[in-house]
């Protein structure tokens, strides 16, 4: 039985996609802050610190779910 990746794998598996998740991903791996741990609340509380815009939270959002949904 394979273990579910952390948010953070799974979203820098997205990073070569011309698509709102991949831009994110981009955005992330450039950033170089600690990553949140995995936890959505601590992706979003990141986010805000780091005064993404709302595409990105958006971005962040639909990408949850999709990862949510592994």
């Amino acid at each position: 039985m394979n273990s579910k990746p952390t948010f953070l794998k799974w979203l820098k598996a997205h990073s070569d996609e011309d698509t709102p998740t991949g831009d994110l991903a981009r955005d992330v791996m450039r950033d170089n802050r600690p990553c949140p741990k995995n936890y959505k609340k601590s992706w979003l509380d990141f986010l805000y610190e780091v005064q993404a815009s709302t595409l990105a939270i958006e971005a962040f959002e639909n990408a949850w779910n999709d990862y949510e949904t592994l």
